[in-house]
């Protein structure tokens, strides 16, 4: 929602995601595969940026450091 947000503003993306989301689920459709299949998705979010998206590591990569920063303000007795 927030790479589309840039693209099409803040709500507009949240609808057409929110959207896409019901329309994978009644179907039986992964996310990726729905937002694959959505046309106007398509159109500003190419497969490397869309595959991007889905990469583990960049969703994750922060929270070992947020984690210890979290801890490091931790006192215990």
């Amino acid at each position: 929602m927030l790479t589309l947000a840039k693209k099409l503003g803040k709500q507009s993306a949240h609808q057409l995601v929110y959207e896409v989301t019901m329309q994978a689920q009644s179907e039986g459709l992964r996310f990726k595969q729905a937002l694959i299949n959505n046309q106007q998705i398509s159109a500003i979010l190419n497969n490397d940026e869309m595959d991007a998206l889905f990469d583990i590591e960049q969703s994750t990569g922060v929270c070992a450091d947020m984690v210890d920063q979290v801890i490091a303000q931790i006192h215990l007795p």
